[in-house]
């Protein structure tokens, strides 16, 4: 249970920290359109139109949601990992040798750490390196 209370965490966290930046976006919308004079009735309409299905504004959402969903996958993928090598202390961080990879994975290559070291510092695909999500690293026991 402490399990799925974690990862429901991590997905509470995430949404409410997206949904918290796409407001802020939204009131600087209405600001940025009150100030060009538009009237209450314009701004309403252009917030319904870009909301709507195929606007902006719902698609730059969807994405955001769609990254956290992407996020939990490898999340998930991580802990199933973890799991099926229970006992082992050590983990070394490996990283896709490419012109690809970013500054944090390529200084963290060949680190070792305890997991709960790595947790800290933030797992690979997680979004605590410069790659974020799309992270292509994995932690390998040993």
């Amino acid at each position: 249970m402490a399990d799925i209370d974690k990862f429901a965490e991590r997905i509470i966290l995430k949404l409410s920290t997206t949904g918290d930046g796409w407001t802020e976006r939204i009131k600087q919308l209405i600001k940025d359109w009150a100030a060009a004079g538009m009237s209450e009735d314009e701004i309403i309409a252009k917030l319904l139109k870009e909301l709507s299905l195929g606007g902006t504004l719902f698609e730059g959402i969807m994405g955001s949601f769609g990254n956290i969903a992407g996020e939990m996958v490898d999340y998930v993928s991580v802990e199933q990992v973890h799991e099926e090598w229970k006992g082992i202390n050590r983990w070394t961080w490996v990283t896709v040798k490419d012109a690809d990879r970013c500054d944090d994975c390529a200084e963290r290559d060949g680190q070792v750490k305890t997991w709960e070291e790595w947790e800290a510092l933030g797992l690979p695909g997680l979004g605590a390196t410069v790659c974020g999500w799309r992270c292509r690293c994995t932690l390998e026991p040993g």
